[in-house]
């Protein structure tokens, strides 16, 4: 119900005029912040709720996990007073993700069942960390496989490169269902291979909003928009990633004008999107389109302050850019270097050195440096 009402915000004046707030209630509000990557609010909900259950305990590990915050999901893993299979193998991959292997086989060892699903998960989360070593062993000791515990594998071999086991393995698989369709393509396309790429998802049986994004971000990646368009075309429905792919797409060829159409197609932006927007300006000497941007940005993060610090420094506009510099919530390396430009630009030599002297001790170095799916409609025809 949240979910659907168009943001975190209206979905908590939904919650809040409901009188009588069950579990359902509660876990639902939260959900609506995690999946829109609010942390900060959906802690407050988490802190507030009366009695935290199996499905809020599992939300918030599972967010802490996919941020890298591993000793917060673990705080709530051990504060659980029950456990079903559903948070140890969340704990699992958490851990397994984040390269702790040997806590994730601590977690395996210490689970009470292990079903067929506990299993897969371990061998996909393995396989998603790129570590090969963990991925075969957790595969040689199933008890059995099937086309989930093959697609993991086939994964793991494209993570590190190895397209051509990646392709063998595909060949073996007799019964196959969208996700290895997804993850060949994928593994074509993480390897910069268009054509094979393009072959594949025409040979495709059905395809998935995944399958789409993946063949847009490939043609995108040879910088054939053209190609990418066609994709899109053919599409039933598109998503922020596809048409935040065709931003970048217009974003790395220069063209301001195509790029803010397409980002006023965006039905609704994330951080991502408004980046790309601000970083399409201040290459292409925009200042003052990139200033309006910067300004009415709904959010920011250190790449948006960067961006638009460095087009200030670029652009020799001084005091704009100490504005901007003494403004920031927070610095790193890049911060200093177009602070360092700015100065040099403007023959503030003195300037120049304090920068090097005092920031750089600072950061510590030197300048420089889905699974919704249709049947595949026919093949749009060759490689555009």
């Amino acid at each position: 119900m949240y979910t659907s009402c168009g943001s975190p915000k209206n979905a908590r004046k939904i919650f809040q005029s409901i009188r009588r707030k069950d579990y359902y209630s509660w876990d639902l509000i939260l959900e609506a912040y995690v999946q829109d990557g609010h942390m900060e609010e959906a802690q407050k909900i988490f802190t507030a709720m009366p009695h935290r259950n199996l499905v809020s305990g599992t939300t918030m590990l599972k967010f802490h996990g996919e941020l890298g915050l591993i000793k917060e999901a673990v705080k709530i893993f051990d504060s659980m007073p029950e456990r079903d299979l559903v948070l140890w193998t969340a704990m699992l991959s958490t851990y397994a993700t984040s390269g702790h292997f040997v806590d994730a086989e601590r977690i395996f060892d210490e689970m009470p069942e292990r079903s067929f699903v506990v299993w897969n998960a371990k061998l996909t989360a393995y396989s998603q960390s790129g570590n090969l070593e963990y991925a075969k062993r957790a595969f040689d000791e199933m008890p059995e496989h099937n086309v989930v515990s093959w697609t993991a594998m086939l994964a793991a071999y494209s993570e590190i490169g190895n397209l051509g086991e990646a392709i063998r393995i595909f060949n073996e698989i007799r019964q196959r269902d969208i996700v290895c369709w997804n993850a060949m393509l994928a593994a074509y396309a993480r390897a910069g291979y268009l054509e094979e790429s393009w072959a594949l998802y025409c040979a495709m049986p059905y395809r998935s909003l995944s399958s789409c994004n993946t063949m847009v971000f490939t043609f995108v990646q040879s910088r054939n928009i053209k190609g990418a368009w066609a994709v899109l075309e053919d599409m039933p429905q598109t998503d922020l990633i596809t048409w935040t792919a065709l931003l970048t797409a217009y974003s790395q060829d220069g063209n301001v004008e195509e790029a803010k159409l397409v980002f006023d197609q965006i039905p609704r932006h994330n951080l991502f999107s408004w980046n790309t927007l601000l970083s399409v300006y201040t290459a292409n000497g925009r200042l003052d389109s990139a200033k309006s941007i910067f300004e009415i940005m709904p959010m920011k993060d250190l790449v948006s302050w960067n961006a638009i610090l460095a087009a200030y420094a670029q652009c020799e506009h001084l005091e704009l850019a100490k504005f901007t510099f003494d403004g920031m919530p927070e610095r790193d390396s890049v911060s200093w270097d177009c602070m360092l430009v700015a100065f040099f630009n403007n023959e503030r030599l003195a300037e120049s050195k304090a920068v090097f002297g005092t920031g750089y001790r600072g950061v510590g170095r030197h300048p420089g440096g889905i699974c919704e799916q249709w049947p595949a409609r026919p093949s749009p025809g060759p490689l555009l």
